[in-house]
């Protein structure tokens, strides 16, 4: 799991297993990874260090490893500069 930025990154080897197979259920703070195949059973329950949107920003499945980005909870774009005038 990575801390990046305004993200959470989740990453999971999952060799020989299917795009398609894989099931991710999230809430603000877990990530479930679930495969149930004839070949491959797995289930991992991973809380994640942030609260977050539990909607993946974007998941990928490429040579075996899971990717999950998911963006923080509360973390809103702030401008450089703060106080009066904004100067």
């Amino acid at each position: 799991m990575l801390d990046a930025g305004e993200e959470v990154v989740v990453v999971a080897e999952l060799p020989g297993v299917k795009k398609e197979d894989i099931d991710l259920h999230a809430s603000e703070d877990e990530l479930i990874i679930s495969v149930d195949t004839p070949q491959r059973k797995y289930h991992k329950e991973l809380p994640l260090p942030e609260e977050v949107d539990p909607k993946p920003v974007k998941a990928s499945h490429k040579n075996g490893v899971l990717e999950v980005r998911f963006k923080k909870k509360g973390k809103e774009k702030r401008s450089a500069f703060s106080g009066p005038g904004g100067i």
